[in-house]
């Protein structure tokens, strides 16, 4: 925060306002705002990137014969951003007489050994035209780790992954979101949303 002293006379609530600004995620000085009322607030972190066009996310889904999908998100060594994972959400829509064991996810450093496709991630402030620095991709193989940052099972078929940004992937590394439908019978698919901002 910034405060300006005057020298020339005392500072009045009924006759001066005092301005107090910051500076920004994007490196520019603002104001701190407050409404009608008086009330400042305080916007999340993904709400406050996505203002600045730093918000990305991929949707995507499977169905038959494949029961697992391997997202990745290489960050290039020569990147000047890093990617901060916030959300890994899905669900699942069972065929008639399925029964479903579990839904799993599985999230670990890995390096890309093939890549399936490649997905374009989508900037979640409709009015930017940044776009995301990442090599997005469902892999068909990749080195599979032993050192998990997060292993969750589901049962309901249904998963909302809050992290925060506090996965972080540097430039020069890859991060992989695994996600597999275990059915006892029958079969399904299933749709998932990946969020992440880029700083």
């Amino acid at each position: 925060m910034v405060f300006q002293y005057c020298q020339l006379r005392n500072l009045s609530c009924d006759t001066d306002s005092v301005r107090t600004c910051g500076q920004g995620i994007d490196g520019n000085i603002r104001v701190f705002q407050q409404d009608i009322f008086g009330s400042s607030s305080i916007l999340p972190n993904s709400s406050a990137y996505s203002k600045i066009g730093r918000l990305f996310s991929i949707a995507d889904g499977i169905t038959l014969p494949d029961t697992s999908v391997i997202y990745t998100f290489e960050n290039p060594p020569t990147n000047n951003r890093t990617m901060y994972l916030v959300n890994v959400a899905g669900g699942i829509r069972r065929f008639q007489e399925s029964v479903l064991l579990t839904m799993d996810v599985e999230i670990y450093k890995t390096t890309v050994l093939e890549v399936a496709r490649e997905l374009t991630p989508i900037n979640r402030n409709l009015g930017s035209t940044v776009v995301s620095t990442l090599n997005v991709s469902e892999a068909s193989d990749v080195e599979i780790s032993t050192e998990y940052l997060s292993r969750t099972t589901h049962p309901s078929g249904e998963f909302s992954l809050d992290f925060y940004g506090n996965i972080i992937v540097p430039p020069g590394n890859t991060l992989a979101v695994e996600i597999r439908r275990i059915f006892e019978t029958g079969s399904g698919s299933h749709f998932n949303t990946i969020t992440w901002f880029e700083i």
